[in-house]
């Protein structure tokens, strides 16, 4: 066994051996093209349903995690290409208006920073908050916001990118899928 081994250690494999070799570990050809899923996936949960890219990555909250009582729903994805970071989240908010949301008071307060408009989906009024513009170096995200008020419970979607173009366009796909349940 050690002859062998120090018989065939110096050994090159050429180009049609390689090959053979990779295709023999993968049990198929080597792809040369990254194939990227296309088209949507829907998602849905006793709150709403949306649809977004099949080829993004959704992520759940760790299992570990224990959320405040208030938080009903958490869902996120992300799309590598362009980079953009999809957050919905539904909060129990008995009571409360748009107005009354942390979040819209914030934003609204700093309206050099965000710009705020009306939306209507699924019949369901909101506002929805854009930021085109970094914060800052440190924070050179780009953002549009949406909150929604339905039957005490408050609905956030936000998306962070770095091209307001495809932010966008993102957003505008995804909220006009929402229906909610």
């Amino acid at each position: 066994m050690a002859w062998w081994y120090y018989q065939t250690k110096n050994l090159k494999l050429n180009d049609s051996q390689k090959k053979a070799a990779v295709t023999e570990l993968l049990g198929h050809a080597q792809r040369q093209e990254v194939v990227v899923p296309q088209g949507d996936q829907s998602y849905s949960n006793q709150y709403y349903s949306i649809s977004y890219p099949k080829a993004a990555t959704e992520y759940h909250q760790d299992p570990t995690y224990s959320p405040p009582p208030s938080q009903l729903s958490y869902f996120a994805f992300q799309e590598m290409s362009p980079r953009l970071f999809f957050t919905v989240s539904v909060m129990s908010r008995p009571g409360q208006s748009l107005t009354d949301i942390t979040g819209v008071s914030f934003r609204q307060k700093q309206p050099s920073l965000y710009n705020q408009s009306l939306i209507t989906e699924d019949g369901v009024s909101g506002l929805v908050f854009t930021r085109d513009k970094p914060v800052s170096d440190d924070n050179p995200d780009l953002e549009k916001t949406a909150f929604f008020v339905k039957d005490d419970r408050v609905y956030t979607f936000s998306l962070t990118g770095s091209d307001i173009d495809e932010i966008n366009k993102m957003f505008d796909s995804v909220i006009n899928s929402l229906k909610f349940n």
